[in-house]
């Protein structure tokens, strides 16, 4: 194959790869804290879980939706077992604004909906554990994606990532970052709530699941690769200034 071959091949790949969706790369995943969430964070709408003892009194809930936890439109009971872990879905249509969040399997599963009323624009998904009851000093909270879709595309979690909270980190924050803007996804994953003896109360033990935008920029990310057609292009680029210079040197 002459030189001007090899160009012209390595250039019709390169066209070719950077025609394809990049959406599977497009994610970061930085540990941050409950102060970076607090000052610059702006939320669309938030998942909760949490472990709550007295389930039959009216106002309380293990499980809510909606645009705050601080008054959810949307919640309902869950009967949460010491150290098992529950699967969860947090599903969101960009198109038709719908979130539905799913937990558990089988007659124990729980499905709450809401629609998304924020202008906010979603680059982020920021997963919160919280265990601070300082009667149950051996409590936990952990959650733990395991897949994540967006505009159809899988993005690659890293394994053993997670948020945990527990006696020597009451908050703990995990940011799934750098999606594209305003994004169809679903994620899913399992959360576990560690006790002993009865269930602590309101939210001294939970989790929220919030989509939104940060406005900080995080030191060290752990970042998913884009896709690397920018390196073979200049992979191609390199053989056409090779080829340039070759037939100098045969004119001279």
């Amino acid at each position: 194959m002459s030189l001007r071959q090899t160009f012209f091949t390595l250039a019709v790949a390169t066209l070719g790869l950077a025609g394809l969706p990049a959406a599977a790369g497009a994610a970061s995943f930085n540990s941050i804290t409950d102060a970076q969430v607090i000052s610059t964070f702006k939320n669309t709408f938030t998942a909760e879980g949490r472990v709550d003892s007295n389930i039959i009194s009216v106002g309380n809930f293990q499980l809510d939706l909606g645009a705050s936890t601080a008054n959810p439109q949307n919640k309902t009971n869950y009967s949460w077992q010491s150290g098992v872990a529950v699967p969860f879905t947090l599903d969101y249509n960009s198109l038709t604004k719908n979130v539905t969040f799913t937990v558990g399997t089988g007659g124990n599963q729980k499905i709450l909906s809401y629609i998304n009323t924020s202008s906010v624009p979603i680059t982020d998904i920021d997963l919160r554990t919280v265990a601070t009851n300082t009667a149950l000093p051996n409590g936990s909270t952990i959650l733990t994606p395991t897949s994540l879709i967006v505009n159809g595309a899988n993005v690659t979690i890293p394994s053993g990532l997670n948020s945990t909270a527990n006696a020597s980190s009451q908050a703990s924050n995990l940011d799934i970052g750098a999606l594209t803007p305003n994004p169809s996804f679903t994620l899913t994953g399992n959360s576990v709530f560690t006790f002993t003896g009865a269930p602590p109360l309101l939210s001294d033990e939970s989790f929220q699941i919030s989509a939104g935008n940060f406005q900080i920029v995080v030191s060290n990310p752990t970042a998913v690769p884009e896709p690397v057609p920018m390196s073979l292009m200049s992979i191609g680029v390199g053989v056409l200034a090779l080829y340039t210079l070759r037939r100098k040197q045969t004119f001279n």
